[in-house]
């Protein structure tokens, strides 16, 4: 079921069945039966049978707070500023990606292109491809901990998190990612320094990656819904929709574009980073307005 959050109006949504329910005294939710009593937005404490103006016994957060609305705005500043710090980690690392990129091509155009410079370059190709990897892997670490900071659970939907299943499928696949990047490297390395190996060593790193890249694809959908979650709590509706569309058009792009002089996986790229920078300048509208930065 999705749910548009109406700003104009004072409501809270079921973390159960997500259900928009009006008014901040309803104890069940009138879709699913469930409770409506929301766990501490500080700390995640279940505030059944606290009182309203009291405050959380192990955070002395107000419980008052814990009943507004279920925008990001309502939300523990820590939470937030996981948020904001991680996809700030996810873009800029994907920037440096694409800027590591381009500096290989050229480099390798210019030493297909000039003999004199080819002989002259200080390190092998064996060498050259163990760096530019290396140079790789942390890069795609950076975006890796990004996607892990951004999957923070939040502490006020703890036990009844209805996103639970996109954020722990992106944190699945980003450990897959990581041991597979971390594979790749150390089998690079390994047949750096053994020509006799290198044959070998790259049929491994072929099946590597292809794992590397079903688990990319597996938290591509699951990050797009994820995003579609966060957008419904700021509320974007745009933003929302934008994440819905780019669930079918990003893989279109991707695949079809491919054979557009590689055009449309540019698009594509550009297309994700938009969404991401959007949701980054809300957290950091919100983050600004309560003073957290």
């Amino acid at each position: 079921m999705v749910v548009h959050i109406d700003p104009t109006k004072y409501n809270r949504t079921c973390p159960r069945c997500q259900a928009t329910v009006h008014g901040t005294d309803v104890q069940t939710c009138p879709e699913c039966g469930g409770s409506m009593i929301p766990a501490c937005m500080g700390c995640g404490y279940d505030l059944a049978g606290l009182p309203r103006d009291g405050l959380c016994p192990e955070c002395a957060t107000p419980v008052e707070k814990s009943y507004a609305p279920d925008l990001l705005e309502n939300r523990s500043v820590a939470f937030l500023l996981q948020l904001h710090s991680g996809l700030g980690f996810v873009v800029w690392g994907i920037l440096a990606k694409i800027v590591l990129s381009l500096g290989i091509i050229i480099m390798l155009i210019i030493l297909m292109a000039s003999p004199i410079a080819s002989r002259n370059f200080p390190v092998s190709y064996a060498g050259l491809k163990l760096i530019t990897h290396t140079l790789g892997f942390g890069l795609s670490l950076l975006v890796l901990v990004g996607w892990w900071r951004i999957t923070t659970p939040d502490p006020a939907r703890v036990g009844t998190d209805l996103d639970i299943k996109p954020r722990q499928v992106i944190r699945v696949a980003v450990v897959l990612q990581a041991a597979a990047e971390l594979a790749a490297l150390v089998a690079i390395a390994i047949g750096a320094g053994s020509s006799a190996l290198a044959l070998g060593i790259a049929d491994v790193t072929a099946i590597i990656d292809f794992g590397n890249g079903l688990a990319w694809i597996v938290q591509f959908f699951a990050a797009m819904l994820y995003i579609q979650w966060l957008a419904r709590r700021i509320p974007d509706t745009k933003l929302y929709t934008d994440a819905r569309r780019f669930m079918w058009l990003g893989p279109v792009l991707y695949v079809v574009g491919a054979f557009c002089l590689m055009l449309g996986p540019l698009v594509a790229l550009i297309l994700y980073l938009m969404m991401l920078f959007t949701l980054r300048k809300h957290l950091t509208t919100i983050l600004h307005r309560l003073g957290a930065i």
